[in-house]
């Protein structure tokens, strides 16, 4: 193992070219915090220039990948104001744009089920590996499976669920490659929807930002919390 960073809740180890994102906060289902997208924002912003990277992968500590968005203490921001909003809006927002304009080969190794800004993250990558206890929450609650999301092409690779050593070291033989011509790959792959994820991010952030806020969002977000804790 090469070198060893430490953010909040987020392991990150760099094998040769390969850096190695482990959301790590198994006792929440690795959900996301402010403080955690911020560290990946952080994370991706200084990957872009650092010439000893080629490839970032992502993947979660224990049985989950990520639960989506932390959900606790919300309840506390009912009636919350605009500055609360936007800080929000703005937190998620940069985290977007940092998966989409990163330059180098972004690569989401699913170990467990995605739900909500996990499963969001995976569109902006470059190749999802998934494996076969995997699955993403999408619409009402509908629950895709691994299998699924190959046939329909969110995932790229199925493994098994222990084959999670083999998928690394195969990473970490790629990140071997010359960084240049990959960049330059992923800028020809990138260059015909590079506008229309950006101009998608800035309309998503600004409905982020009404929905935070209204009525209805804070009551269900409350509602969830009241039934969780009867768990």
């Amino acid at each position: 193992m090469g070198s060893q960073w430490k953010f909040e809740n987020l392991d990150v180890t760099q094998r040769k070219g390969l850096l190695i994102i482990t959301i790590n906060r198994p006792n929440k289902k690795n959900a996301f915090s402010r403080k955690m997208y911020e560290g990946v924002t952080q994370i991706l912003n200084d990957a872009a220039h650092n010439d000893e990277v080629s490839i970032v992968a992502f993947t979660g500590a224990g049985d989950y990948y990520s639960s989506g968005n932390d959900l606790s203490g919300y309840s506390d921001y009912e009636g919350a104001s605009t500055g609360f909003n936007a800080k929000t809006t703005d937190t998620v927002k940069n985290m977007v744009t940092a998966f989409i304009d990163f330059p180098k080969i972004l690569v989401a190794v699913v170990n467990g089920p995605a739900i909500g800004i996990a499963v969001t993250k995976l569109g902006l990558c470059d190749i999802v590996f998934a494996s076969e206890k995997a699955g993403s929450m999408l619409y009402f609650n509908y629950q895709m499976d691994a299998k699924e999301a190959y046939t329909c092409g969110l995932v790229s690779h199925l493994f098994k669920t222990n084959d999670l050593p083999n998928v690394l070291q195969k990473l970490e033989e790629a990140s071997t490659l010359p960084v240049k011509s990959l960049m330059a790959n992923k800028k020809l792959m990138r260059k015909w929807d590079q506008d229309a994820l950006h101009r998608a991010n800035e309309l998503e952030s600004q409905q982020l930002e009404e929905r935070i806020a209204s009525e209805d969002c804070v009551n269900a977000i409350i509602k969830f919390m009241q039934s969780r804790n009867k768990l």
